[in-house]
């Protein structure tokens, strides 16, 4: 269940919701809610784990996805004119979208690590190799070392 939603702006203008990474608050968006909420509206939702009061624990990605669908479809809000998220919020993004339960005009993903469909080893195992792979993005001898240079621009 959706604990705490942060809004801003005119209800009528379009709406944008911001989701934020893990281990982060909700607040990290401040910077851009003041350049904004004259002409949108915005939702900013604590994901599990990360509320001001009544703190949960993180569950999963698909969790908190069917919570945030459930909450918005409940609270009438079909289409979204944007969604932005970053790490975790970009996960969630992206399970938001499959879900197809709203209208989602466009989506911005930032370093989303997105295992879909995979069992318990399965993510272990896509989500550890992500993060190798964010490490060896700023490393070009290990990328030459193991023969992936032709995969990356420099």
């Amino acid at each position: 269940m959706l604990v705490e939603m942060h809004e801003y702006g005119n209800i009528q203008s379009p709406t944008i919701l911001f989701l934020h990474a893990f281990g982060m608050h909700w607040s990290m968006w401040q910077g851009v809610i003041d350049g904004l909420k004259t002409d949108y509206h915005l939702l900013i939702p604590s994901l599990e784990g990360h509320e001001d009061a009544h703190r949960t624990v993180f569950t999963t990605v698909e969790h908190n996805a069917l919570s945030l669908s459930d909450w918005l479809c409940k609270n009438g809000y079909q289409k979204i004119y944007a969604v932005i998220g970053v790490s975790l919020g970009g996960a969630v993004t992206a399970k938001l979208l499959s879900l197809k339960t709203m209208h989602i005009s466009f989506a911005i993903i930032d370093a989303g690590i997105i295992p879909v469909g995979l069992n318990q080893v399965q993510e272990l195992f896509e989500v550890s190799s992500n993060l190798f792979m964010l490490f060896a993005a700023h490393n070009l001898h290990l990328i030459k070392l193991l023969g992936l240079y032709d995969q990356y621009t420099r």
